[in-house]
Parts: C-alpha cells; structure tokens; sequence
C-alpha cells in the first residue's frame, strides 16, 4: 500500500514540477494528507521546494504539519528547507522556530535563514545571525559569505561591507566573479557607488551580471545618466542584454520620466521574449505610470499572464500617482474579487488616493478594514496618509493629535508633512513646533528648515527668517540642487538650478522671457518668499528665473509643436513660485504640462493644476 501511494504521489508531482501552479501543488498535499502514508524523502523534498519557488505558504505548513504528525525523525536537510520556504514565503517567524527547533545545525541552516531576512529587507537581523554562527563554531562557507553580503546590502550596513570585503580581498575571494558582483551590489546599496565603481574596475573579467549590477547601482544612487551611460558601453562591448540588464535600464528611464525611451526599449523587450517575465512586466507597468502614461500601463497590465500583488500595486500607484483615484479604488474592487490578497504597500496607494480625492471617511474604512480583515499592522507611512488629508483640509489640531497619539515612532518625514500643511495655512506656533520635532529626529533636515525659514519670510518676520537660515549653515546642512530633466526625441536633457551651460541657452532664455511677459499680463508676481537669502527683490527674481524646472518647460515648449504635451521631473519638491509660473504657462501656451516632483505628481492644464495648489 505504502509503495503504491508513494508511486501516485510522484505521479502527481510530474505536473506539480512542469508548471509550478499551486492548484497542482495542492492536489498532491492533499493526497499526501490522504494517503497516511510517508511518500519519501525525495518527493517531500520537491514539494517543499515547489512551495517555496510558488511562494504557497498554506500548503507549506500543511506539508510541515503532515511531517510533524508522522513517527519518523525528520531528515536535517528537510528542516533546511522547510526554513527556506517559510523565508521565501515571508514567514520568518515561523522559519525562526523551525531553526530554534533543530538539534543539528550546518551552515546551510545558518545560510537559509539569513537569506530569508536579507530577502525580508531585515539586514541587521541576519548580520546578527552571521555572527552568532561564527560565535558558535560553524565556520561559513562561499555561499554564506555572499549572504553576509547581501545583508550588508540590505541593512546599509557599509562599515560591515567594508570588512567583509577586505577579508575577501586578503584569500582572494574578490577577484570571484560572483563575489566581485555581490560587493558591487553592496556597495551600491549602501550609496557607496565610488567603491562600487573600484570594484567593477578592477575586475579582470566581466560578464552581464557586473553591467547590469553596475548600472542598477547608479539608479539606486539617483545617478540616471550614468547609468544611461553605462548601458550604451554595455552595448559597445557587445554584451547580450539579460532580464536584469531591461529592468535595471527601464528603472534608469522611469527616474527621469523618458517615456519614448521606455516604449522603445519595451520593443525590444518583446523581441527578446522577455515580456513574459513577471518581473519586466511589473517594471513595465511602474515606469509607463511613472512616466505620466497610466493607459499604456493598463495595456501592459491586462496583457501579462500571470499577475502577483505586486502586479496590481504597481497599476494602483500607476492610476493614483495620475490623479485617477476613481479608476484605483475600481481596480482596488477588482483585486478583491480575483482573490489577490493587499499588503502593506497596497493600503499605502489605497490610503494615497483618498487622501488626494479628499475621501476622509472612505481612507478611515480602509484602514480599519486594513488591520481587521488582513491583519496588517500600520506603518509611519500610512498614518502619514491621514495626517496629509487632515492637513489639506486644515484640520491641523487632529493631524498633530493623531501623530502623538500613534502606536509607532513618528519620523522627521511625519513631522514635516505636519510642517507643510502649517506653512499652507499659516500657522506659525504649530510650524515651529513640528519642524522642532522634526529636527529632532533628523538634525539635517532641508526640507524642515526651508519651509519653516519660507513661513517667516511668508509673514514678513524677516528676523525670524534669518535665525533659521543661520542655524541651517551652523549645522552643515545645505539646500540640494535642483534638478530637472525632460526626454525630447528620445534624447533625455538635464538642467540645473542656474544652468546656463546649456547648448540651446539662448533659445531658453529668449522663450522663457516672452513666457515670463505674457504671463505678468495675466496677473502672474513671482513669489520671492522662497528665495531664502537675503537680497534685493530684483535679484531674487533673476534666482527664480533660472530654476530647473522653468529651464526644462522653456526647453521643451521651443523645442516641440504648439500644444504638444510636456513631462518634466524634477528631483526635489517643486516651489511655490514654479507651481504658479507653470499653472500660468499651461494656461497661456494651451498645453498639458506634467511635473513629477519628489513628492507627487503635478498635471498642469488650462491653468490650473491636479493637485489643488496642495502638496
């Protein structure tokens, strides 16, 4: 009977291990479950490791359960993997008691475990465990050490980077291909792209996985044009482009909004045969609605086979980050009747919506039904979603309330939300008392410091004003340069706040001075309160003249067909005075003009803007 079951289970297994379905998967726990009977090491094994590559955590523990029931002392080797697929399904607590429980550990317990924290985002966690392992004598093995690695990565941790691989370096495990690629990760994590840089080289050989972990890096460090730059070398070197390379490149084009870029390397995408990959299609998605084009990102989105959540985050943020709140509460309502379960991230662009279609009651529902129904624990950054629609609509007292009254820590960013909404509506008290908080917690804050410096100057308490801006330069912190980029042609253009290196300067300058006369007709007055520094009236306008995000409007409106649309993004938040120069050019030139900030998007349209003149 035993044999004859066992035969029936590997049976069902064979379709389990060609298409990887979980509806398979579960057909054969249930007739493990059935059976009674033990079905062999071998096939317990292949079902745990398809649980783990299908992420079915229901039918894990049902395996796990259907083990512990039996007599038999379990293998070590089944325990590793029952720890791998707990930490690849994001139950590290259950993986944790797992390895608690074994009375034999080898480094791959050790390794399993530590690459399910790395792979949690909990960095520190599984450096920890690094160390503990030494500590107890299990020394690690190449693979653990590339783990250590990618915790480094994961925490930030660069000191701990650091030491690593320099004892890399001195058995000569640096000059490893892998190896070398995993420092560069690291270092690129850790915003060390200096020393990422060395080490990409210094390597004696290369291969796609060193391009595409370079140019990655350069994205994750802001560096967009670089990363552009290293792709076209990369192609110079004649190296065959992989999955990673298309993703790492698409996130380098959605950081600068060049959409016909993206749409061109989308072609090549599906000549490759890569547009199946659910990862290249969830990339797809975020950078068409990132990149100002929520209909191409539905196209993408309703084409792909195969979907997870991070499928429908990605269109959610891509409807609600377009000012389409109405289409992501739908679509919300459809990934309910699919059967999707939200996570964290899905309640952050649910809760984003409604605070910006001014939904106060239906953002209250969702974050009940957020903790009651799916068991989510709320984070900073969804009480930051109610403390942004109490403050756009002046109700500061309750925001404030609600921050002290949370269950977690707030962080300077909460505090400086509070912040804005004070400068807003002017009240001068609660601004001073958030930007407190929020130096607090980070004593180099900009953003903190220049709102509150604006709301003086704003209320014409010019010494006031001066104490902030004083206090900003006695602790070190200086306002980042603005810059701005716009894609003309598939050519990507960056200014800078005062660029006047440009090769088409004169053609700038002379639209935006005709822009700058029509509009003054129209009752446009530069706001001069944003200039912090201390100067005439006359020169704080010739500063704002030469702001990024005026440069690159200028650019494109000579550069493009009349009424052409425009997508510019710029990599700080947006000031007040091109808020009103770009509402003003929108309605002057008849264009649609969309801005994307670090704070949102911004469509400009017959003069007026998205947003409500609230960001």
């Amino acid at each position: 009977m035993a044999s004859s079951v066992r035969r029936a289970i590997t049976k069902w297994l064979s379709p389990v291990l060609e298409c990887g379905g979980v509806d398979a998967i579960r057909e054969a726990v249930d007739l493990l479950e059935q059976s009674g009977a033990a079905g062999g090491t071998g096939d317990l094994e292949q079902l745990i490791r398809r649980c783990a590559g299908a992420k079915a955590l229901e039918e894990g523990r049902r395996i796990h359960r259907w083990m512990d029931s039996g007599t038999l002392d379990r293998p070590r080797f089944l325990s590793n993997l029952l720890v791998d697929m707990y930490g690849k399904c994001g139950s590290l607590v259950e993986a944790k008691r797992v390895f608690d429980a074994m009375q034999h550990k080898n480094v791959f317990s050790w390794t399993m475990l530590m690459a399910g924290f790395v792979q949690s985002g909990r960095g520190v966690e599984a450096i920890q465990l690094f160390h503990r392992m030494c500590q107890e004598g299990e020394l690690p093995d190449r693979v653990a050490l590339l783990k250590f690695i990618d915790s480094c990565g994961a925490a930030k941790a660069l000191s701990q980077g650091r030491e690593i691989h320099s004892a890399a370096a001195s058995c000569g495990m640096d000059s490893d291909l892998v190896t070398a690629n995993a420092i560069i990760n690291m270092y690129g994590k850790c915003g060390s792209i200096g020393e990422a840089f060395a080490v990409f080289t210094r390597m004696p050989e290369k291969n796609v996985i060193s391009w595409s972990t370079m140019i990655a890096a350069f994205c994750q460090n802001e560096l967009a044009d670089e990363a552009l730059l290293f792709f076209k070398l990369m192609q110079q070197e004649g190296m065959e482009l992989d999955r990673i390379t298309y993703v790492s490149v698409l996130d380098a084009y959605t950081s600068v909004g060049a959409l016909e870029l993206g749409k061109a390397l989308h072609v090549r995408i599906v000549y490759a045969g890569l547009d199946t990959s659910i990862v290249v299609g969830n990339t797809l998605v975020n950078m068409y609605g990132k990149c100002g084009s929520p209909d191409d990102a539905r196209d993408v989105f309703d084409s792909m086979v195969e979907k997870n959540v991070v499928s429908w985050n990605a269109m959610l943020a891509a409807y609600g980050q377009n000012g389409r709140s109405r289409e992501a509460l739908a679509l919300f309502d459809s990934m309910d009747l699919e059967g999707v379960r939200p996570n964290d991230i899905t309640f952050v662009t649910i809760l984003y919506c409604c605070s910006h279609s001014g939904k106060f009651k239906d953002a209250v529902s969702h974050f009940v039904e957020m903790r009651q129904d799916f068991g989510i624990t709320p984070r900073e950054v969804h009480f930051g979603c109610l403390i942004d629609m109490l403050g756009r609509s002046g109700k500061l007292e309750e925001a404030e309330e609600l921050i002290q009254a949370m269950p977690v820590p707030a962080d300077a960013v909460l505090w400086t939300s509070l912040l804005c909404a004070c400068v807003t509506h002017k009240d001068e008290d609660r601004a001073a008392r958030a930007a407190e908080e929020a130096f607090q917690r980070e004593p180099r804050c900009a953003a903190a410091y220049i709102m509150l410096s604006n709301l003086y100057a704003a209320l014409k308490k010019w010494d006031e004003a001066a104490k902030v801006r004083k206090r900003m330069e006695q602790a070190g912190v200086r306002k980042q340069a603005g810059r701005s980029w716009i894609e003309i042609d598939k050519q990507v253009h960056e200014f800078v706040a005062g660029d006047s290196i440009h090769p088409d300067k004169s053609r700038i300058f002379k639209t935006l001075q005709r822009l700058m006369s029509e509009m003054r007709i129209k009752g446009y007055e530069p706001d001069r309160k944003v200039v912090i520094h201390s100067m005439e009236e006359e020169e704080k306008d010739e500063v704002l003249f030469y702001h990024s995000e005026k440069l690159a409007v200028a650019f494109g409106i000579a550069s493009t067909p009349p009424r052409t649309p425009l997508c510019i993004v710029k990599n700080l938040r947006v000031c007040s005075d091109c808020h009103s120069a770009i509402k003003f050019i929108s309605g002057v030139e008849g264009r649609r003009i969309t801005v994307r900030d670090s704070n949102r998007f911004h469509h400009f349209d017959r003069g007026e803007c998205s947003c409500g003149d609230y960001w």
